[in-house]
């Protein structure tokens, strides 16, 4: 080698090894935290948001690894008793060495440390008050292409998060302690941000989800994003010993279509109190009028969010409930129940009448014991479907200690139904009856005729009632009526919405047989009454009806006190 060429060799080799110095020099004297107060002033400028980065780790060694301290983000001009909106512990970051020079970038994992989040209302406020109106799907994009030509994240964690909820206009929430993970999330491409479209598998754990002080436990969600559309292979939760499992699949864009593969409910025992419906009431609830009228209640309820939500299949199995408020004596026990193929949603509209001529659905119920206001069953029965904008009850049964019943009938799907009733027979049921049931004001007496019912009419083909009791066990309503027996054929008791009156507004020749052995109310007593005929004016008319509610002194085939009530008059109906 030349000594030009020997000197010039010498020269870039200086030259280089004063360049790699100046490199380390550089390297070990950078520090990321001087970038805090630009990444502070980008946040507030493009997001909206304060931000403060506690500390910022970042290696020469390891030079595709960042690591973020106490990341807190709140409200511009927040007060200091004001919640964060999130403080994150930590976030640690670790991005592919491969894809630079094309632009397309991969990380290989971002982990999020024990996240909190607080959603109010200022935060709704500031995001409504952010958001630039939204343009139609069919206008066209004026997105400018990004810089990078496609952005992944093969996994994507967070751990140990805690979320807060306190809306005026929602009750309480809080979510403890969820740990999710994001595999595959696809979050440029082309040059474009994927919102719906993009691609992402997901597992979810909470371990509590309370609503003030209910709560439901062990949440567990594995799913699915794929062009826009999302698959919940698996959804699992408790609240109490009840086991809650599901697998549904929606798309991700508006209008939502919901359909609810597989749901089922299992071993669950609730009790009802007044304290426990407070539980779901708002903060701070805003009254509004209600001026609903008939016509308004004609007009299908529209939702703004989904389309239609389909349930495939419903299965709750061994539920039991009790009630401890007086306004609803119910109690049941050990029940199942099987739903298929119902839409409850259709094309925006909740439960649209209009469109059971297209249903086929499927409904079957049975029950150990059932209780409500002193009426006791057990081994209850039921399966119905509805097919041609009907709902037909093709199997309805149960016993009460010594009595059963059963029944076939079937109801219109419309706004005032047609209840049409085959047959209906019952044997030796004792029956409770409430003092909230029975008119006790002036208006409430009103004649029937002037009374619109929410049943269009009521047909019955035959009726056959034996031995049945009335029975009150409230001490501010003396009244017990035993021995009913009735049997009643091809009689029309509703029609255009009004009662059958007495005497009776339409003529009919059904045939019926009335037989009471006692009844008491008061210090009346009335026994071994017996009345048969017809409805119409000759049979059913005031006379008669004097006989089964006296307001004066009367004897029909036995005997009763010489007092009448005089407070109110009893209707049953």
């Amino acid at each position: 080698m030349n000594p030009t060429a020997r000197l010039m060799v010498r020269i870039v080799a200086g030259l280089l090894l004063l360049l790699l110095v100046i490199i380390s020099l550089a390297a070990l004297m950078f520090n990321a935290n001087d970038y805090r107060a630009d990444i502070k002033q980008w946040a507030l400028t493009n997001l909206g948001f304060e931000l403060d980065i506690q500390d910022i780790q970042w290696n020469i060694s390891k030079p595709t690894q960042l690591t973020l301290n106490n990341i807190k983000l709140t409200l511009p001009q927040h007060t200091p008793a004001e919640h964060p909106v999130a403080e994150i512990e930590q976030i640690w970051l670790q991005l592919s060495s491969s894809g630079w020079f094309s632009r397309e970038l991969v990380i290989e994992q971002v982990i999020l440390e024990r996240p909190t989040l607080s959603i109010s209302d200022n935060l709704l406020q500031h995001l409504q008050s952010g958001n630039p109106k939204p343009t139609s799907a069919n206008e066209p994009s004026n997105v400018e292409p990004l810089p990078i030509a496609s952005l992944q994240i093969k996994q994507f964690s967070i751990n140990h998060l805690d979320l807060a909820v306190s809306l005026r206009q929602s009750p309480a929430v809080t979510l403890h302690d969820l740990t999710m993970h994001l595999n595959q999330w696809q979050l440029v491409q082309d040059h474009q941000l994927l919102t719906s479209k993009g691609a992402v598998d997901l597992e979810l754990a909470i371990n509590q989800i309370a609503i003030n002080a209910f709560a439901v436990n062990n949440v567990f969600v594995s799913a699915q994003l794929q062009n826009q559309q999302l698959e919940i292979d698996q959804f699992s939760a408790n609240h109490l010993k009840g086991k809650l499992v599901g697998e549904l699949a929606m798309n991700v864009t508006p209008p939502l279509a919901l359909k609810v593969k597989q749901f089922s409910l299992s071993d669950l025992n609730l009790e009802y109190s007044e304290s426990w419906l407070q539980n779901f009431q708002a903060n701070a609830p805003q009254l509004t009028a209600n001026i609903e009228s008939d016509q308004k209640v004609n007009q299908p309820v529209e939702s703004p969010l989904f389309d239609s939500i389909l349930i495939e299949q419903l299965a709750l199995s061994e539920i039991s409930f009790t009630s401890y408020d007086k306004q609803l004596p119910l109690t049941f026990n050990k029940l199942n129940l099987n739903l298929k193929n119902l839409p409850i949603l259709s094309t925006g509209q909740w439960l649209d009448l209009s469109q059971v001529d297209q249903l086929n659905s499927q409904f079957n119920l049975n029950m150990r014991e059932f209780y409500y206001a002193g009426t006791s069953i057990t081994d209850l029965t039921l399966k119905s479907r509805v097919k041609g904008g009907k709902w037909e009850f093709y199997q309805v049964q149960g016993n009460s200690f010594d009595g059963h019943f059963s029944a076939l009938f079937d109801i219109s799907l419309q706004r005032y139904p047609d209840l049409h009733i085959n047959h209906l027979t019952a044997r030796d049921l004792d029956i409770g009856i409430q003092p909230e049931w029975l008119a006790t004001k002036n208006e409430e007496l009103a004649e029937p005729k002037d009374l619109l019912l929410p049943i269009n009419s009521l047909v019955i083909d035959k009726l056959d009632l034996f031995n049945l009791n009335l029975l009150s066990y409230a001490d501010e309503l003396p009244l017990s009526i035993r021995g009913i027996s009735l049997r009643l054929e091809q009689a029309q008791l509703i029609k255009q919405r009004h009662l059958l009156t007495i005497p009776p507004q339409w003529s009919q020749q059904a045939s019926f047989e009335l037989i009471v052995n006692e009844a008491l109310y008061q210090g009346m007593k009335a026994d071994k009454i017996r009345i048969k005929g017809k409805l119409n004016e000759d049979y059913l008319n005031p006379d008669m009806l004097q006989r089964l509610i006296p307001s004066t002194p009367v004897n029909v085939e036995g005997k009763i006190m010489d007092k009448a009530p005089e407070k109110r008059v009893i209707r049953l109906d």
